[in-house]
């Protein structure tokens, strides 16, 4: 059986990372789902929800055999007030849950050389309404892998 790209390895562990976002596990939300690729509408009682999805990927060839690339990974996220006239500061609470949890790991699990924050959109309010609201961060994940396979090193 062919090993998994490491674009999916990737992908798969950002997604595992936002799963981990737990109050008990010491961060300030309990995220109820984690999807990939899903654009809303979320359930409102499902919120704090988050959608993982795949950017952009640029590279370059590195030498004979390798490439290394840099993928675009945007993590959406959509929480429901908490406490009245609170969520601005509440969504950056999240933001901040998601990206503790996303870069607790920078090379996730060893599969990349580095994952850092590249940007954050303003907040988004949902429509008809003031208490829900989201916003989506971009991160860059720096990885390498071979020219004759995408899964693996060479």
């Amino acid at each position: 059986m062919a090993e998994l790209p490491y674009r999916e390895k990737i992908m798969s562990n950002v997604e595992q990372a936002c799963r981990g976002i737990r109050q008990d596990a010491g961060y300030h939300f309990t995220v109820r789902e984690v999807t990939r690729q899903l654009t809303g509408p979320y359930t409102t009682g499902n919120l704090p929800s988050i959608s993982v999805y795949e950017g952009d990927e640029y590279g370059a060839i590195e030498d004979y055999y390798t490439y290394t690339r840099f993928l675009n990974v945007a993590v959406e996220m959509w929480i429901k007030e908490q406490q009245k006239g609170k969520l601005a500061s509440e969504l950056n609470k999240m933001l901040a849950d998601v990206e503790k949890a996303v870069l607790e790991d920078h090379t996730r699990g060893g599969e990349a050389m580095d994952t850092q924050l590249a940007e954050v959109t303003p907040p988004i309010l949902a429509e008809g309404g003031e208490s829900e609201a989201g916003l989506v961060c971009f991160f860059i994940v720096q990885y390498r892998f071979s020219k004759q396979d995408p899964a693996r090193m060479s």
